[in-house]
């Protein structure tokens, strides 16, 4: 939100959501990552993005979220179906995400692989993740890497998401050879 200081136009970050929210209390969070790849010639603008999304988050907050989306992104032609596009791609990755399923009688690792470069720096890592423990947060996970190796800010959203779109794509697979999720 625009907040005026010494003749200077500043901007504050505001969270779309109340964290006393009802729907946002922690057991009802249920993050999935979204990737954006809007091209000019298919789509009629150009937007490459990732991020991670609370699947239980209302409609109206994520047209929210879309419009200051097209606002960062300086997209000119911000009409109706540029926003119903945007829209269209973010339920349909939301509906196609698999719920975590967590049994913590079971020891799940797959190897993560990152291989992320933000400006001039490059983080190349290979690492076991284990899918079933629930005590395992992409997030945590990326602010230490990320402090460990002095990594800017942008790297911690490019990592948890990383593992979370890896996470997604290995339980997509084990559903769909008929994994069990219970040793059998």
């Amino acid at each position: 939100l625009p907040i005026s200081e010494n003749s200077k136009m500043q901007y504050k970050d505001e969270f779309l959501n109340d964290d006393n929210d009802a729907i946002n209390s922690e057991e009802n969070e249920e993050y999935i990552p979204i990737r954006l790849e809007f091209d000019i010639e298919r789509d009629g603008f150009k937007l490459n993005d990732t991020f991670i999304w609370n699947s239980n988050d209302d409609e109206e907050t994520l047209k929210v979220f879309i419009d200051e989306l097209i606002k960062d992104y300086k997209i000119e032609n911000n009409s109706q179906n540029i926003k119903q596009k945007i829209l269209n791609s973010i339920k349909e990755q939301i509906l196609d995400q698999h719920p975590m399923v967590v049994n913590p009688n079971i020891d799940l690792r797959f190897p993560i692989n990152l291989d992320i470069t933000i400006a001039n720096n490059q983080l190349i890592d290979r690492f076991d993740w284990d899918l079933m423990n629930q005590e395992n947060s992409p997030e945590e996970f990326a602010d230490t890497l990320c402090n460990e190796f002095s990594l800017s800010n942008e790297f911690r959203t490019a990592i948890a998401h990383s593992i979370r779109e890896q996470c997604q794509i290995f339980l997509k697979s084990l559903y769909m050879i008929g994994y069990k999720f219970d040793r059998s």
